[in-house]
Parts: structure tokens; sequence; C-alpha cells
């Protein structure tokens, strides 16, 4: 995955990271910057119709994060 490519190259050893370590990160920003863009539009848009379709059938919705007591 690509966040276990990352981590594998920044996160074991007590040496710094080299030189094509950081080319890969940054190969990668673009990527990952998709990702989270396209994670965002589920979030904002499918997960809320989504929402609002189980809503109309009185079953639970779906919630991100910590929800309320």
């Amino acid at each position: 995955t690509l966040y276990g490519y990352v981590l594998g190259g920044f996160g074991g050893g007590d040496d710094r990271p080299t030189d094509a370590a950081y080319d890969r990160l940054n190969d990668l920003k673009p990527e990952l910057a998709e990702l989270m863009s396209q994670l965002q539009a589920v979030m904002n848009e499918d997960l809320a119709a989504f929402n609002q379709m189980v809503a109309d059938k009185a079953l639970p919705a779906v919630v991100i994060g910590e929800q309320e007591k």
C-alpha cells in the first residue's frame, strides 16, 4: 500500500531516510492528494446520499467519527 511503502522507507532504523526515499515520497504526494480528494467526495456526497436513503427507511445512519451519547 502507499502508506506501507512510505512507512517502510521512513519508519525503520536510526538513520535518516535516503534521498531516494524522499524522492519517492514526493512522487507519491500527487497520488495521495487524488486519493484524499476521492475520499472527501465519498464522505461529502455519497455518504450523505446513503444516509438520506437509510433515514427514509427509518434505519440508523452511518456516522464518521464519534457519536454523541
